[in-house]
């Protein structure tokens, strides 16, 4: 039997390893500079959000932390259904938006702690919350601390969103073009799973499938920021990527859209 340890350490290579990790680091700068790409991702797929919302035990008097809140994508939706929510994220821009999104929806039972959530100190930056929630924000490298900081917290559910793809779409296409190998992606829901076991949890898992759209305002706008999510550094590679968008962008609603079918796991477990 492999222990949590050896789980845990496996964690940790995948995230260093993979192949999005050797090109951004930690992802910090990364996400600071895409906060506006995030934002209009949110407006674009509100359906997604309350797809995973749909999944939580949740009521009226529910009180929900957001782990890795971004701009809001599920912290503004819920402040709709529940009493309150703390919204965890290290971001300032991406605190910023969110602030702004709920003044605009007149929310005012949202929280911001501008944390990572590897500093951020139970019962001190945050109190326990009847329900935890981390989506597409598990970049965290000790997973088990992790792990073990939301039980903590949770009064009585854990929520995790991932992905449950071993190809990452458009990254697996033209990583292969580009650089003539497979892509390495992170590490995925089983590594979770088995943290878990470890840990004594036994969770459930449910996978979910939908069509997902990235949106731009122009489609030199998506070239653009595809160039720089892969490294594409030569002239040659930047025509590569830039004759992949030009194929696969869709003009709808005002955006130019790239869209992926994409597989999610959907990863809880009860404290009661």
């Amino acid at each position: 039997m492999i222990g949590d340890v050896e789980w845990n350490q496996m964690w940790k290579d995948a995230i260093g390893g993979s192949s999005w990790g050797c090109l951004h680091g930690d992802g910090t700068e990364f996400w600071n500079k895409r906060t506006k790409q995030l934002e209009d991702q949110r407006k674009m797929n509100e359906d997604a959000s309350m797809k995973i919302i749909s999944k939580m035990d949740l009521d009226s008097k529910s009180t929900v932390m957001d782990i890795g809140a971004g701009t809001g994508a599920l912290a503004i939706p819920l402040a709709k259904l529940v009493r309150h929510v703390t919204a965890v994220d290290p971001s300032s821009s991406m605190i910023s938006y969110l602030e702004r999104n709920a003044r605009e929806e007149n929310l005012k039972n949202i929280t911001c702690v501008k944390k990572t959530w590897e500093d951020v100190i139970p019962r001190e930056d945050v109190a326990e919350h009847d329900v935890l929630v981390a989506s597409h924000s598990l970049l965290m490298r000790d997973m088990k601390g992790a792990l073990e900081k939301m039980d903590l917290l949770a009064r009585k559910t854990v929520y995790l969103i991932t992905s449950a793809r071993r190809d990452v779409g458009h990254y697996n296409q033209l990583w292969k073009m580009l650089y003539d190998k497979e892509y390495c992606p992170g590490p995925g829901y089983v590594y979770l799973y088995n943290i878990l076991y470890e840990m004594g949890i036994y969770a459930n898992v449910e996978i979910s499938e939908l069509v997902y759209n990235q949106p731009f305002s122009s489609q030199e706008d998506a070239m653009n920021l595809w160039i720089e999510n892969l490294g594409a550094s030569s002239p040659e590679a930047e025509e590569i990527v830039r004759g992949y968008m030009l194929e696969r962008l869709v003009e709808e609603d005002g955006y130019f859209l790239l869209k992926d079918n994409v597989k999610w796991a959907v990863i809880w477990w009860g404290r009661e």
